[in-house]
């Protein structure tokens, strides 16, 4: 009787998981058509960011819950830390970084800075995934992560707007959405910058996004601000995920 109960509540974890996601779709199919009869341009980036970050939770959730960790590393592709053998490489890093202490941060940082000034996302994604398992957990991993993500971003929209500022205004010419971005984060920067950078769902490189905030009006202070409390929960999905995958 015990394992018909447990199995028994399993099924009813699984039926509300599924009645949540599908009464989520249908809310923004909803949503979708009030919007559509009252168009309204500042409320659709946000709609948007909360939608996807809600199906990935739910997504993540279901397959967590249903297949377990290991479909959820596969589902990732983080099952490549064991396949390629980078458990041993990553042990390395985090003894390379233990023994150089605190320049490591200021290693780790400039490294960010390295990755948003010259748009390698790539490494972005590298020193994201793995700031949790070199800096002793995922809360100052993702710290440090959005730390460094907002000095480098901070470059790249000064570097915007003194020595590339030519440079960026030719690119952005060519770039229609780019342009739009720029126009509408002068209405409102703080809450532009923070709901794309929670889900950045424009077709253009994340690491770009400073160089066109940079040629807006936006002050640096809603720009800076922005940013790093935006890049909290991505990073602290990805320092996570680190983790995860390491163990």
């Amino acid at each position: 009787w015990e394992r018909l109960a447990k199995q028994e509540d399993l099924w009813r974890f699984r039926e509300g998981l599924l009645r949540a996601s599908y009464t989520a779709l249908v809310n923004w199919e909803e949503d979708g058509k009030e919007a559509a009869a009252e168009p309204s341009e500042a409320a659709e980036p946000a709609k948007s960011a909360f939608v996807a970050s809600a199906v990935a939770v739910v997504a993540g959730a279901l397959v967590l819950r249903l297949g377990g960790r290991a479909a959820l590393v596969s589902l990732l592709g983080l099952d490549m830390v064991a396949d390629l053998g980078l458990e041993q490489q990553i042990d390395t890093a985090v003894e390379f970084a233990n023994a150089f202490g605190p320049l490591a941060i200021v290693g780790f940082l400039g490294a960010w800075c390295v990755a948003k000034v010259f748009l390698l996302d790539f490494l972005s994604l590298g020193l994201a995934l793995s700031s949790g398992v070199l800096f002793g957990g995922v809360l100052p991993g993702a710290f440090l992560s959005a730390t460094g993500a907002t000095l480098g971003s901070s470059l790249s929209f000064a570097l915007s707007r003194g020595q590339l500022k030519q440079r960026v205004d030719g690119a952005l010419a060519k770039q229609p959405v780019a342009r739009g971005l720029a126009k509408v984060v002068e209405e409102d920067g703080f809450r532009t910058v923070f709901v794309l950078r929670l889900a950045p769902i424009l077709p253009l490189p994340l690491a770009s996004y400073p160089y066109i905030y940079g040629t807006s009006n936006v002050s640096y202070a809603p720009f800076a601000a922005g940013t790093f409390l935006g890049s909290l929960k991505p990073y602290l999905l990805d320092a996570y995920l680190g983790v995860f995958s390491s163990r």
